[in-house]
């Protein structure tokens, strides 16, 4: 059996990649938190509320690079992948973010 077809390999490939994407959302969405609900410092971690609303943060913008992933096509490498997935993800789930809390 070829590594490409393992399906160890396969799952621990997509296992990576939701775990960096998850990463990824979780860094962006604490440096927003640290300028805009912090005032440039951690304190927004002390209450439960920003909490909440920092989950709701990272869940979007991880569904934002997630679908983008899953969208382009396997002709290019997971290193391309991964870049059109933050650099249009990442905006992607802020948008749909504000679309949805804006109402």
């Amino acid at each position: 059996m070829t590594p490409e077809k393992s399906p160890v390999i396969a799952t621990s490939a997509k296992t990576d990649h939701v775990k960096f994407y998850l990463a990824a959302s979780v860094l962006v969405s604490g440096f927003l938190f640290f300028i805009d609900e912090g005032y440039f410092s951690f304190r927004w971690m002390l209450d439960l509320g920003s909490w909440i609303i920092f989950s709701v943060y990272v869940l979007a913008l991880f569904m934002g690079q997630f679908l983008i992933h899953t969208c382009i096509p396997h002709r290019y490498s997971i290193k391309q992948k991964r870049v059109f997935a933050l650099v249009l993800g990442i905006p992607a789930g802020l948008c749909v973010l504000a679309l949805a809390l804006s109402n």
